[in-house]
């Protein structure tokens, strides 16, 4: 019985160690597109300037020693400052970015059924067209007018 709980314990730590490698892998190309170019202010993955080149190569060094993707993106954000980041972080001041966005969205939604009741309302106070109120010698005025008009 315990050596079939020493050889379950010893599976699962050779499969958490053939796996941690997996695991730390940096994706470099998902980091690449969370961050922008210092220089052109695009994001790094589609980039060609030379300081992006240098970026990317400063990730792949740094992934290849080890780093995880956090600490990479904190050292270019210590280096470069928050510029650096391709969408704000959800935290603090910046957290507007991403309130406001939304918070439009839901008013605006709010918004229809009120602005249709409203505009209902007022085609139904419509003044009555031209002419509805006409009176008899008008309308037969009308009807000779536009006989004339025949050819």
């Amino acid at each position: 019985m315990t050596r079939r709980i020493l050889a379950a314990i010893c599976a699962v730590m050779v499969a958490l160690i053939a796996v941690s490698p997996a695991i730390a892998a940096v994706d470099t190309k998902a980091l690449e597109r969370e961050l922008r170019c210092i220089t052109c202010n695009t994001p790094l993955d589609i980039s060609n300037a030379p300081s992006a080149l240098d970026m990317k190569e400063y990730i792949r060094e740094k992934a290849e020693a080890g780093w995880t993707a956090e600490q990479i993106k904190d050292s270019l954000v210590a280096q470069f400052g928050r510029e650096v980041l391709a969408t704000p972080p959800k935290e603090g001041f910046d957290l507007v970015a991403w309130l406001v966005p939304s918070i439009a969205v839901a008013l605006g939604l709010a918004a229809i059924p009120v602005l249709t009741r409203v505009w209902a309302r007022r085609g139904g106070n419509r003044p009555a067209p031209a002419g509805a109120d006409a009176t008899a010698d008008e309308r037969a005025r009308l009807q000779r007018e536009l006989d004339d008009l025949e050819y």
